[in-house]
Parts: C-alpha cells; structure tokens; sequence
C-alpha cells in the first residue's frame, strides 16, 4: 500500500552545493531522511532493516547484519501498488558503519541495477513524487492530485496579486495551481501556499511554465518552475510534498 511507503518520510535535506555544478547536479544533493521498513537479502539469506536516508544514487540503511564493501544485496519493500512494479532492487555495500551504543550497523549501498529496472522500482517511484528525479513539473501534472482545499496566491516578481486559487499538485521542483485566468509562459512570480495542516504558510520564488484551461474545474492550470532552493527552503517545500503524499495516499487506486 502507497501509505505504508508514505507514512516513513521524515524530511528533504541539502547538502552543501559545488557553485560550479549544474542544476541537475546539485539536485541530486537533496537527501530523503526517512524510517522506511524494507528486507535486505544476500547470498539467498533475509535481513530484516530500515531506509533511514535516500538519494538520487543510494541510500543508507539500518540492518543489525555486518557487510563487506563490494557486497551485493538486494532491498525489497513490501508495500505493492499499480505505481510501480518492481519491489526489489539490487545494490552494492559501499561502507559499513557501527552505530554508537547500538548492535546496529549502518549500510551505505549504490544503485547497482539496470535502468529499466530502477524505472520500474518504488525507489524510483518515491523519487519521483518527492521532486529528486524530475525535469519538469509538467511531466508530472497528474502524479500528486491533492484533495484538500489548499489556497494559493500568485504574485507578480514586484509584489502585485497577480491570481488566487487552489493548489492541484506539488513536488520539489514546482507546483500545479488552478486559478481563474492565464499567465504568460516565463513570467517570474512569487507564490504563497497555504497554510495545510500543521504547516504554515510557505513563501517560494519561480516561474510560470505554462497556463492552459481547465476542462473539468474551469478556469487555467498554471504550472510553476521553482527557483533553485536553498537549505532551508528545501526543508520548507519537502514538508509540504510529504505531508500531501501522507494526506492523499489513502485516495490512490490501490493504496
């Protein structure tokens, strides 16, 4: 069930950037803190563990069992859901840490699947959702539909309103919102979104992408690129996309 998956996201942290990298690179810095549940096997054996830490490249997972570096295990979730197909994706041990006062270790793996297969996996999948693994919003427009009622204003670069409406969907890399006109392609805004739940109101830069018309609602769906986040925007926005994965995980076919 998607909620299973869900329900183990922590936060979305950053690290520290290269300022000469590109924007692709740099995305891949945004970690995933999290308590994901998942089995590890080796050599025909099982091991129960725990994701506690994903990225774009690995992961880093809790496991009482000591592992060699260079050894090849392979890490299954149990959730199963029409999102994805593959449960079990195959990794390589890059370190192997004790944890401080604890029997635990602490596993380092790579990706060491094809990929096709990591496309077809739930590593992937959750990626995906959270924004770590995307190029455009637009890909992805109805990946995260939200079913709260989250207000949305939109503002021109200098501060005019430029629209009010409703928050459609939300990933690390920008946001869908329905509103009641169009907006030109590249035009610079400021979004305030919110406040949802427990959180308040999140204030981000970017700019629009497209505005189209709405068939179903009325009105226009604007999609908005983020600006390149900071550290403590990376937190801000990865609070939202993973409360609305947590809050609408329940209403997913198959869920």
């Amino acid at each position: 069930m998607l909620r299973d998956l869900f329900k183990g996201l922590i936060s979305l942290v950053k690290g520290q950037p290269d300022e000469q990298a590109p924007p692709e690179e740099r995305r891949h810095l945004v970690r995933l803190k999290c308590c994901i549940p998942v089995e590890l096997f080796h050599s025909g054996e099982g091991f129960s563990a725990t994701v506690v830490d994903m990225g774009m490249k690995g992961m880093q997972v809790r496991t009482r069992t000591k592992f060699e570096p260079g050894a090849e295990v392979s890490v299954m979730h149990g959730s199963e859901s029409p999102e994805f197909k593959l449960r079990t994706v195959r990794c390589k041990v890059v370190w192997c840490r004790a944890r401080r006062f604890s029997q635990d270790v602490v596993l380092g793996v790579s990706y060491h699947d094809s990929n096709e297969n990591l496309d077809a996996s739930w590593i992937r999948y959750l990626l995906n959702c959270l924004g770590l693994d995307e190029t455009t919003i637009r890909q992805r427009r109805q990946h995260i539909r939200v079913d709260a009622s989250i207000m949305t204003d939109i503002y021109h670069e200098e501060g005019n309103r430029l629209a009010s409406g409703q928050l459609v969907n939300m990933s690390l890399g920008g946001c869908l919102v329905q509103i009641p006109q169009h907006v030109e392609p590249s035009t610079p805004v400021s979004l305030e979104i919110g406040p949802f739940s427990s959180l308040p109101v999140l204030k981000v830069k970017g700019k629009s992408l497209d505005s189209r018309e709405d068939e179903r609602l009325g009105g226009y769906l604007c999609s908005v690129e983020f600006n390149e986040l900071e550290a403590f925007e990376v937190k801000r926005v990865g609070d939202y996309v993973i409360r609305l994965l947590q809050e609408s995980s329940a209403h997913f076919q198959g869920s």
